[in-house]
């Protein structure tokens, strides 16, 4: 009994140390896991200017294991494909460095397309090893955008027909995220052009100017810089503006210290420049146009003058008018009243003579403009200029005439119609106004015409740009009036007083635009030089003068002609050009005739403003072949050829024949593609998937045999021991 006892102890032992190293072994298996992707790195800001032109160096993209088993065993040439985003390409021309052809990888290979880095491997039966695979360490994955727009931004992702067994790894894997951004700065657009606005007074509504590249995308964070480009004066305010994520700079701050018309801001980034729209800087006041020398009369003539803003108040501004002699004058309004929306629009004042039966002469009398009450401090007591008249008396047997007046009352009707041919004549003979019958002529408000008058300005706005005024600048009144056909001025003008250079028959007749500030030169204009006149037609009342541009002489070359392209040695061909004078002053000019760039004669050519010229060239060369003949940018070609055909065609057929063994037989010296190049074979891919044992990362077909053989070897001692007790 003892000894069955002992065996028996001994085989209960036994059994508890196999179920011991049984469950060692099932907890030994290793924890499923996923894999470490390292992300491919500098995709986040892929220019757009890119498109078609420099690839992106990425950096590597990683797979490694934290567990034996994460890349499952027994995988035969699968594929593992990484798919690029939309809007962007892979640089099919480099293929990818990859690495990891150790441990449980048997195989390992890479190939890439525009569109997919496929990579290719096998595993073994053990999982037992940790493995790496590193896709683009050097060479590099290389990427570009496929358009400038819209932007594109996509991650790197698994295509859906890869078929590897990774843990982790599945379609919402990201291997890297691709970022196109906006290009360089290519162009600068103003969206809020500057308004006309007060000394030292911040532009507003404040000015914005959008930054695009090449591809019109908004670009952000660049530093817009802005200076003033034309007219007088210290710019002041925040620059550079740093653009915002809708490419626009916003400068709210930027004053202009001292008045004047035309300003013009340009703003830059780099070499990329824009211009604004021209504006005024004005100082606060209130113009009266003409402060003097308006005529009524007894007979209840009239005369008109009128007031404007120089800038547009912040509140409404009310002037105050009244007649200094009653019995003289009386005026249609006691004040004005200007507002922000009217400040800039003339409001006509119209003083009308008053009748007495005494003969009492002319009277002077004044039309008087209270200091101005607003709100606004920059107009509040400001006082403009009163307004000197002359009421003629109709009680003298006759009125003797005022230098550039002419009272058309008595031939106009109350319908403004003139009935019969209108003459004035400026007072020193110098100007002519003619307006024919049958026109009918009103005032700015629509009053019948009554007086005609030519002044001279003392203080005339500044001429245009490169231009000089020939005598005087002369004003027709009453300012505004408008006329149903043209009315003809003719001005006589001194020829001493034209610039050297200006050819007299372009001289202009030019009017001021007070809308827009600038000189505008008359159409059909016709200049005599014989009488030194020049007239011109016109259906409104405002300044004139006659200007003569003296831009400097420029010239350009163009229609560059050969005549003919083909001559034989020893024959002349023509080359002719036509050289333009752009400019307004008269100038000299070297044509130069060129051959293959070398300077073989010239000819000097002097042309007025804005005249044309052909300039011939007689050409003969003695060498046969083909030449660049140049004028100026201009070029053309001139073929010079053998006076006699001879027999060498027969001849060229020679080298011809001795070319034909010269060329190597390249085929057989092009190296094939390298087989990692090769895509898996169809065999390959239709590999068996991989059970899903094997993705747990347990090997129990291992585990359950061990445990089998341990259970066998235990009842086989078990029966032994049995039987010898027996």
């Amino acid at each position: 009994m003892g000894a069955i006892n002992i065996k028996s102890r001994i085989l209960r032992a036994f059994f508890a140390l196999v179920l011991v190293l049984s469950f060692s072994l099932i907890m030994a298996v290793p924890a499923h896991a996923d894999v470490i992707i390292t992300q491919a790195s500098g995709g986040g800001a892929i220019s757009a200017d890119t498109t078609a032109g420099a690839w992106t160096d990425l950096g590597p993209i990683s797979i490694n294991e934290t567990a034996v088993d994460e890349i499952a065993a027994n995988q035969n040439g699968v594929t593992l494909i990484l798919s690029i985003p939309a809007g962007f390409e892979f640089n099919n021309g480099q293929v990818p460095s990859i690495s990891g052809l150790a441990g449980d990888i048997t195989a390992l290979g890479v190939t890439i397309s525009s569109s997919n880095i496929t990579v290719t491997f096998t595993t073994d039966a053990l999982a037992d090893i940790t493995d790496n695979i590193t896709i683009g360490a050097g060479p590099t994955i290389q990427v570009r955008p496929t358009a400038g727009t819209p932007l594109s931004s996509g991650n790197i992702a698994r295509h859906a027909t890869s078929n590897s067994t990774i843990a982790g790894i599945d379609g919402n894997t990201n291997f890297g995220t691709l970022t196109e951004v906006a290009g360089a700065i290519t162009t600068l657009t103003i969206i809020q052009q500057p308004t006309d606005t007060l000394v030292n007074v911040a532009i507003a509504p404040a000015i914005t100017v959008r930054a695009t590249d090449q591809f019109s995308n908004n670009v952000t964070g660049q530093n817009i810089a802005v200076v003033l480009q034309a007219g007088t004066g210290a710019l002041s305010g925040t620059s550079p503006r740093v653009t915002n994520a809708s490419g626009i700079a916003t400068f709210n701050d930027l004053q202009i210290d001292t008045a004047g018309p035309g300003k013009v801001l340009r703003f830059s980034f780099g070499g990329v420049t824009v211009d604004s729209n021209p504006f005024n800087i004005t100082v606060a006041g209130i113009t009266v146009n003409p402060t003097a020398g308006l005529i009524t009369t007894e007979d209840g003539g009239t005369a008109t003058f009128t007031i404007v803003l120089t800038s547009q108040p912040t509140n409404d501004v009310t002037i105050g008018l009244a007649s200094s002699d009653l019995t003289e004058g009386t005026i249609s309004a006691d004040n004005v009243t200007f507002t922000d929306l009217n400040w800039d629009t003339p409001q006509d004042i119209i003083v009308t003579g008053v009748d007495d039966p005494e003969l009492d002469g002319n009277i002077a009398y004044t039309i008087i403009t209270a200091p101005a009450v607003s709100v606004d401090g920059n107009y509040n007591n400001l006082n403009a200029s009163d307004v000197s008249v002359t009421n003629m008396d109709n009680e003298f047997q006759s009125v003797p005439p005022v230098e550039g007046v002419t009272d058309v009352s008595s031939i106009v009707t109350s319908a403004g119609l003139f009935t019969q041919e209108a003459t004035v004549t400026s007072g020193d003979n110098n100007v002519q106004l003619t307006i024919d019958q049958g026109t009918t002529g009103l005032t700015a408000i629509g009053q019948p015409l009554s007086q005609l008058m030519i002044l001279t300005l003392n203080f005339p706005p500044d001429p245009p740009e490169n231009s000089s005024v020939i005598g005087l600048t002369y004003d027709f009144r009453p300012d505004g009036a408008t006329f149903d056909q043209p009315v003809t001025i003719t001005f006589t003008y001194n020829p001493n007083n034209i610039p050297p250079g200006v050819n007299e028959e372009d001289l202009s007749l030019a009017f001021y635009d007070d809308i827009n500030g600038e000189w505008v030169v008359l159409q059909n204009i016709v200049v005599d030089p014989l009488t030194h006149t020049i007239t011109g037609q016109t259906n409104h009342f405002t300044p004139f003068m006659v200007i003569a541009f003296t831009e400097p002489a420029s010239f350009s070359v163009s229609e560059l002609i050969l005549s003919p392209v083909e001559i034989y040695i020893g024959e002349t061909t023509t080359v002719s050009v036509t050289v333009t004078n752009t400019g307004d002053l008269s100038g000299t000019y070297s044509v130069a005739l060129k051959i293959d760039d070398v300077v073989m004669e010239t000819q000097q050519v002097t042309l007025n403003g804005h005249d044309s010229r052909t300039v011939d060239f007689s050409l003969s060369l003695n060498t046969a072949g083909t030449y660049n003949i140049g004028i100026g940018l201009l070029s053309g070609v001139l073929t010079v050829m053998e006076p006699t055909p001879t027999a060498a065609p027969t001849q060229t057929q020679e080298p011809a024949q001795t070319q034909t063994p010269a060329p190597p037989s390249t085929p057989e010296v092009v190296p094939s593609p390298p087989a990692t190049l090769a895509p898996a074979t169809p065999a390959q891919t239709a590999a068996p998937t991989p059970s899903p044992t094997v993705e747990s990362g347990a090997n129990w077909g291992m585990i359950g045999g061990i445990i089998g053989g341990v259970i066998v070897l235990a009842v086989v001692l078990g029966f032994w021991i049995t039987h010898r007790r027996d």
